[in-house]
């Protein structure tokens, strides 16, 4: 049996207030965590639908890693293959269940999203790492995407 994800815990229960710390910079950078990544695309998603969603969580993440120094390398940063793929699958899980009120009832509906590695069913580790993936959306490899 697979355990389930743990709890997302963050200080912003309202998603007006996550977003407006997120896109200021100002979002504590201990919970910028996979969970705040999905809440974010669920925002977006649902205020912007997916083509709106794509250059709002691209620059909202590049402008927040430059507030919070994080260095882009090749292993860390902004990964475009990454935000497209998750921006998808979260897209997807929208259009197929019942609507949800916030981004954390979301999560909370939703605990499959919340594990890190499910991506892994899409792409290979090789594919999804490579600088190609890291710098321009790349197709999976594994199963196509939602």
């Amino acid at each position: 049996m697979i355990p389930a994800p743990p709890p997302y815990e963050t200080a912003f229960a309202d998603d007006a207030a996550f977003i407006d710390a997120f896109e200021k910079g100002t979002l504590p950078f201990g919970e910028w965590c996979h969970g705040a990544h999905i809440r974010m695309a669920w925002i977006y998603v649902t205020r912007h639908g997916l083509e709106g969603a794509l250059p709002r969580a691209r620059g909202g993440i590049q402008a927040y890693n430059r507030a919070n120094h994080v260095v882009d390398a090749p292993t860390s940063g902004y990964h475009e293959t990454i935000t497209q793929a998750w921006l998808r699958v979260v897209h997807a899980t929208i259009r197929g269940q019942d609507p949800c009120a916030t981004s954390l009832e979301f999560l909370e509906a939703q605990p499959h999203l919340r594990v890190r590695t499910l991506l892994r069913v899409f792409y290979s580790k090789a594919r999804i790492m490579s600088p190609e993936a890291k710098a321009a959306f790349v197709a999976p490899d594994l199963g196509a995407l939602p």
